[in-house]
């Protein structure tokens, strides 16, 4: 698995609200959030003890304690604001397993690698395929995305990794772009999670 895979979303403005990528950054989101309420509470300190001279004589000890406490609220919130059930949040248990689209990929990969053209070229439009096969989607030796086939520049050999969502709504790559005589028809793979159904299917460039 390569950092690359997640490079393309985080750089492209219409993936950067994906969870894929929001899961990615996070980490960093959370950091800046608490370096910027760090003003707010010394304000609030500020003005805790502004307001009640006799607080200034207060011990160290007092004040730890209530600089420790806004900052354990805050923790809380952003740790449990996640499972809250806000669109924001985690869709549980949803965001924790295999969609299908997922399940598709993987069984389509799962079957790749048991036969002659493992080791082929392969033209994707859903990223998640880098990680199954544990290739850089930017080796053009080892990977095509799916505009390959629009431009008719796809090798012969070649294995296209069709699916019903990403190589449709992010390529516009149907299957009537596929036509027989130019690509063989190897095998189909679903994949079903919940009301959710998505189809691989897998082709060689003649």
């Amino acid at each position: 698995m390569t950092p690359s895979h997640h490079l393309s979303g985080i750089t492209d403005p219409k993936r950067i609200g994906l969870k894929r990528v929001l899961i990615a950054v996070f980490p960093s989101m959370v950091l800046l959030a608490l370096r910027g309420w760090h003003p707010f509470l010394k304000g609030v300190y500020w003005l805790f003890h502004t307001i009640n001279p006799l607080r200034k004589k207060e011990s160290e000890q007092k004040k730890w304690y209530t600089l420790t406490g806004w900052k354990i609220v805050i923790v809380m919130m952003v740790v449990i604001f996640p499972f809250t059930g806000n669109k924001a949040g985690y869709e549980m248990p949803d965001d924790f397993s295999e969609d299908a689209s997922q399940i598709a990929a993987r069984k389509a990969v799962d079957w790749l690698n048991t036969t002659e053209y493992r080791d082929n070229m392969v033209c994707i439009g859903n990223y998640y395929f880098g990680e199954l096969l544990d290739v850089d989607i930017y080796n053009r030796n080892r990977v095509l995305l799916m505009e390959a086939v629009k431009d008719d520049v796809v090798p012969s050999g070649t294995i296209i990794l069709w699916d019903d969502y990403f190589a449709v709504s992010d390529k516009d790559l149907h299957l009537s772009d596929l036509d027989s005589t130019s690509y063989q028809f190897l095998k189909a793979f679903e994949g079903v999670d919940r009301d959710y159904q998505r189809q691989v299917q897998v082709y060689l460039k003649r």
